[in-house]
């Protein structure tokens, strides 16, 4: 039994006639007694008799009418979940951002929702870089967090809002400087080196999980630093050597460009279209929080 031949059968019962059930229906009335009869067949016995003038169902009609019936408030329930899933959906802010992001992008919608900046609902869907372009393509996210610039603009045709590169930092009176200066692989000269990762804004284990760990690279040495001055004066004074994005510490340090480069937050969107006003708050506010 289909949906169709279920919404004539209760229409049958309903109005008690071919007739006005082929009305109600917008069908034939031969093209209804037609499904009837298929349905008779189906079920081994008749569905509907007449009594005083109206069709009735018989012992077998009830039960199918039943069933029928059941169907067809299947079908309205279904629709209706799916409309409020669309609208939820529609309302939920959604962005994709690789695993190492998730927590500190937890944390940070959770405090703008405890501010009462955001209101709405935000969803956090994590993947690579791969996940979140086919998400970016069918139009599933609002925005994508990167930690690399994917793919060259050509083939990556999305709207690029920021992104931050980081480089190599060293002091310029740093012994090792030479060395790097002449094109000797970094990893090669500075294997038994300090290395200093700033912690405001982005997560040090980022860039230890997104790119050190994919270069093979273990430093003999990590230091967390908690403020831009700290690491700046620490870098100056030679202690180590330092991964910061490029406007910091451009007086007293070096900076070599990594290779391959690591733009450590790259947020993009779909470009046909405005981007949601939460998604650009939240955008704006990113920008702000990861930049420092």
């Amino acid at each position: 039994m289909t949906l169709q031949q279920a919404q004539y059968l209760a229409a049958v019962e309903e109005w008690g006639t071919i007739s006005k059930a082929a009305e109600e229906c917008f069908v034939s009335q031969p093209a209804l007694t037609k499904q009837l009869q298929l349905l008779q067949k189906e079920f081994h016995g008749e569905l509907f008799q007449r009594k005083g003038g109206k069709m009735v169902p018989t012992d077998v009609g009830r039960v199918v009418v039943t069933c029928a019936r059941n169907m067809l408030l299947a079908r309205q329930w279904m629709r209706q979940s799916m409309e409020r899933l669309q609208a939820e959906q529609k309302s939920t802010l959604k962005i994709c951002c690789q695993k190492a992001y998730e927590d500190s992008l937890a944390f940070l919608i959770q405090s703008l929702r405890q501010k009462q900046v955001l209101s709405g609902n935000v969803r956090i869907i994590t993947g690579g870089e791969d996940v979140a372009r086919n998400a970016l393509a069918e139009k599933t996210v609002d925005l994508a967090i990167f930690n690399t610039y994917p793919l060259k603009p050509e083939a990556f045709p999305y709207h690029v809002h920021h992104r931050i590169e980081l480089f190599l930092s060293i002091a310029k009176t740093h012994p090792l400087l030479k060395r790097l200066r002449e094109g000797e692989s970094w990893k090669r000269v500075l294997r038994n080196e300090t290395f200093l990762l700033h912690q405001k804004g982005l997560p040090a284990r980022v860039f230890e999980d997104a790119y050190l760990s994919e270069q093979n690279f273990v430093p003999k040495k990590i230091l967390i630093m908690e403020s831009e001055g700290s690491s700046i004066g620490t870098l100056a004074n030679g202690e180590g050597v330092g991964f910061l994005p490029y406007q910091l510490g451009n007086t007293v340090l070096h900076r070599i460009p990594l290779d391959p480069p690591f733009h450590f937050f790259t947020v993009v969107s779909w470009p046909e279209e405005p981007i949601r006003e939460d998604a650009r708050i939240l955008r704006d506010l990113l920008m702000l929080e990861y930049h420092g």
